[in-house]
Formats: structure tokens, C-alpha cells, sequence
């Protein structure tokens, strides 16, 4: 295409860079792309936090962190300092392609890759897309969306750019995905967050399942699926962990240790 930037890196290892939001709904699609394609050079660039050094400090890749923080007066300086610092960055590292996954965090590089003429393309995990994807599509070759109702959400002057392609999903789901069929375990989790309504739904079914004395057909599959499943994994969220352990604590105190055996709570987990 006329004006467009040609790959710097013809006839070597290709060379992506996935500009990152600290959360792992940002991070973990990145890592299952980085997988997807072990023969390519990655790096993760995003800002200093401690869901990041969690999820990402033992990963194969060079990270890079930029300074920044959410848009507003306050937080100005130390965005123009991470706008300033991507452009080194993306200069020095001479990328064929960024890709960034949503979030404030991932603004500052993803317009340096535009003003270097550098490919940019998005990645939507969310039903609703996010501020930084909307603005940021203008900028972009192509956006990604993990929900068809995703596209309803974008000017009709974007829509050639977005694909309906799925959320990219990580090796190691499809191995906790078979041993949590083959376990019988039932899993909730409302990503490494938490969610608090998913929360709040896990332990109302749960408290139905073990203390309700009615007989109707849902009270009833409750019932079966608990006394058959070999146990309960509620994964909360680090900042709903305690809140909700209390919670469970309450729900649980008195029964059987058969069944306090069978739920395991936890406030997040890597796999």
C-alpha cells in the first residue's frame, strides 16, 4: 500500500512488540499469541506493576518498562516522559508490527508505532471495547475482537478494520481444561481482578446447593452437581480474596468436612 512502512526486519526473525495494560485480561492474550508463534521475537512493553511482575517477569521475552499512568492532569508529565521513552524505545528496537491490547497503559507506544509508520494492530477482550482500543483504531491496520457484539460498538468508518476473531487463549487452558473435565472440578473465576458478582453468584449456588431444603428442579441439580463434582475452585481476585474467604467461612462453618474439603478458594492463579 502506498505510504505504508516496510518491515525493517526482511529475511531476519520477525520482531512483535505487545504494548500491555497490567491486568491479565491485557497480558494473557499477548502470551498466548507469543506462543501461537515461538519462531518470532517478542517483547512486552507496559507500565511498573505488581499484576505484571506476576504474570509476566518469568516469561522468555524482554520487557520493557515506561512510565505512565490514567489520563489526567496529574499523570501528564510521567505520560509525555512514557511517549518519550516509546519512541526511543520503538527506534532502537526497530519492531515490524506492535500490538496492543487495550488500557491507558498501552496508549503512549501505540501512537509512537503510528508516528514511526510501524503496524499497528488491536486486540479487544472485552464484549464492550475499552477507551484506549476506541482511540487508538484510528491509528490502527487492523483491530481484533473477541464478541461479534464487540463490532456494533466502533464508527462505520472503522469497520473494515475489525475482524471477529476470538480471545487468544493460553497452552496451559487446555491443559487445565482437561484435568478439571477429567477431575470433575467445577471452576468460577471472574479474571485476575476478580468479580465480584461472580463471586457472589458462586456462593449463592453454593449455599443453595448444601442448606436449602427445597425440592424444585434447580435446587435439586444444585444439590446433584455438588454431592458428584470432586470440588469447588472459586478463584476471587486478590483485592475480593479476604472479603469473600470470610464469606465462604460463614456459608461453610458447621458442616461436614466432607464438604468443607470440597471448596478450595483462591485469589488467583497463573494457570
Amino acid at each position: 500500500m502506498k505510504g505504508e512502512a516496510k518491515p525493517v526486519n526482511q529475511g531476519r526473525k520477525l520482531k512483535v512488540i505487545y504494548s500491555l495494560g497490567g491486568t491479565g485480561g491485557h497480558i494473557f492474550p499477548a502470551i498466548a499469541l507469543a506462543q501461537a508463534r515461538r519462531g518470532y521475537e517478542h517483547v512486552f512493553a507496559t507500565l511498573e506493576s505488581e499484576r505484571r511482575r506476576k504474570l509476566i517477569e518469568q516469561l522468555p521475552v524482554k520487557v520493557e518498562v515506561l512510565p505512565g499512568g490514567p489520563f489526567s492532569l496529574r499523570n501528564l508529565a510521567a505520560n509525555l516522559r512514557g511517549f518519550m521513552k516509546a519512541l526511543k524505545f520503538l527506534r532502537e528496537m526497530k519492531p515490524d508490527l506492535v500490538i496492543a491490547t487495550g488500557s491507558y497503559a498501552c496508549v503512549p507506544l501505540a501512537i509512537a508505532s503510528a508516528l514511526l509508520r510501524i503496524p499497528l494492530y488491536l486486540v479487544e477482550g472485552n464484549t464492550i471495547p475499552g477507551r484506549a482500543i476506541l482511540f487508538l483504531t484510528a491509528f490502527a491496520k487492523k483491530v481484533f475482537l473477541s464478541f461479534p457484539k464487540s463490532l456494533t460498538y466502533f464508527p462505520e468508518k472503522h469497520k473494515g478494520k475489525l475482524i471477529f476473531s476470538g480471545n487468544p487463549v493460553r497452552e496451559e487452558f487446555w491443559a487445565i481444561r482437561d484435568s478439571y473435565t477429567s477431575s470433575g472440578r467445577l471452576l468460577f473465576m471472574g479474571g485476575s481482578q476478580g468479580g465480584k458478582w461472580i463471586n457472589q453468584l458462586a456462593l449463592t449456588l453454593l449455599k443453595r446447593a448444601i442448606k436449602s431444603e427445597d425440592e424444585d428442579p434447580v435446587t435439586s441439580s444444585l444439590k446433584d452437581l455438588f454431592r458428584t463434582s470432586r470440588g469447588i475452585t472459586l478463584i476471587t481476585g486478590d483485592r475480593l480474596y479476604q472479603d469473600t474467604k470470610a464469606q465462604l467461612e460463614e456459608l461453610l462453618a458447621g458442616e461436614p468436612m466432607e464438604f468443607r474439603r470440597k471448596v478450595k478458594v483462591i485469589p488467583f492463579s497463573k494457570e
